[in-house]
């Protein structure tokens, strides 16, 4: 059976069919659309999906952690596309401010989740991402599939009318907290080009 992961936001990642290739240590990389990093440890970068605005690594497998990169959405467009048959997902807008942003992954995450989700954003800051004005906010969210308790962090910013947004979530015990120095070094080297 193919089952969706639960990644946030990844809802066209199929976990029968998702291939992965590594993305080296300490080498800036591009992830798309003029966004890049310079990650500390080896991801593994899934070349499985289909959604044209999101970009997904993962440390130890997407149904522990994923780290998640949408890098120069569009006005009007919406972060991953509306599954056939379903209530359309929303969009983003180049006029949102951090809050509205928060919203817009909340509203995402919640129906991109397959088995229903309880997600909560927190704690939306203004924050500098990759040199410019931006934000900052905490999530967290429990798949009611599996009750496993995930916690999360975004950072982005609106350039030039797109939106660009660093997102990582984990199992609360253990892969949140073993991976999060990690994130934050991804976050604080990103760049726009």
């Amino acid at each position: 059976m193919i089952v969706r992961i639960t990644l946030v936001l990844a809802a066209a990642l199929l976990a029968s069919c998702a291939a992965y290739t590594l993305v080296p240590a300490q080498s800036r990389v591009v992830v798309h659309n003029g966004l890049s990093v310079q990650p500390t440890r080896a991801w593994n970068g899934s070349t499985g999906t289909n959604e044209p605005n999101l970009r997904v690594w993962t440390m130890d497998g997407p149904m522990l952690n994923t780290l998640g990169f949408v890098a120069g959405l569009d006005n009007g467009a919406s972060i991953i596309k509306t599954p056939s048959g379903k209530e359309p997902m929303p969009v983003f807008r180049s006029t949102m401010g951090g809050s509205e942003v928060a919203e817009l992954f909340e509203a995402t995450l919640t129906r991109a989740v397959q088995g229903g989700s309880i997600v909560r954003t927190t704690n939306v800051r203004p924050a500098t991402f990759a040199g410019k004005p931006g934000f900052r906010f905490d999530f967290s969210y429990m798949n009611q599939d599996d009750d496993l308790e995930r916690r999360g962090v975004a950072a982005g910013t609106i350039h030039g009318g797109k939106l660009y947004l660093i997102f990582f979530h984990a199992a609360r015990i253990h892969y949140f907290p073993s991976n999060i120095d990690e994130v934050e070094a991804i976050i604080t080297s990103a760049q726009i080009s």
